[in-house]
């Protein structure tokens, strides 16, 4: 059972493409909403697989929503302490892959990008979970403080989930744009 979450448009100026009505359990179709909006539910009452994937989607959903505050406390707390964190092969940031545990995250990770970027963000259009993985599709946007240029880049994060934390991450993004971006 598959779970979809859709967060608004994917992108400004795109509204609308990202997805076509009629694809039954698949991507659901975007929608201006602001609010979350769950397609796919299976309304059977005892379904725990479907609680699970929504119970994961929803911590996800958390992470990003802690992330865009600055709240990286609230981000590491939602990890657990063997957490297996992987920047996509060819990214800049992959030097120090894999990033195990959340300080190493932290340290490795978030601190370079919090040094190395002015309004980095993260944005998750899209939500797919199903069991322990969530699969989130968005943005990243920002400028990059040494070449002033702006990064504009889709991602996708898949998430592991177990016992109600994150214990693996691992990123798809255009590490050539992030790489030219950073003058690398």
């Amino acid at each position: 059972m598959t779970l979809t979450i859709s967060l608004g448009q994917d992108h400004p100026g795109r509204a609308g493409r990202a997805g076509r009505a009629g694809r039954a359990g698949r991507a659901a179709l975007l929608s201006e909403r602001s609010e979350p909006s769950f397609f796919g539910r299976d309304l059977r009452k005892g379904d725990e697989p479907m609680k699970q994937s929504d119970d994961n989607a929803a911590l996800v959903h958390r992470i990003y929503e802690a992330f865009g505050k600055g709240d990286i406390p609230a981000v590491a707390g939602a990890m657990t302490s063997d957490i297996i964190w992987m920047e996509a092969e060819g990214n800049p940031y992959a030097d120090l892959n894999p990033y195990e545990g959340p300080e190493k995250v932290i340290s490795g990770l978030f601190t370079r990008l919090g040094g190395e970027w002015n309004a980095f963000s993260a944005t998750p259009h899209t939500f797919i979970a199903d069991g322990d993985k969530v699969v989130t599709l968005g943005r990243y946007t920002g400028t990059n403080l040494a070449t002033g240029q702006p990064l504009d880049a889709q991602f996708a994060h898949v998430w592991t989930v177990r016992s109600g934390q994150v214990s693996g991450f691992q990123q798809y993004t255009d590490t050539a744009q992030q790489a030219r971006v950073m003058g690398k």
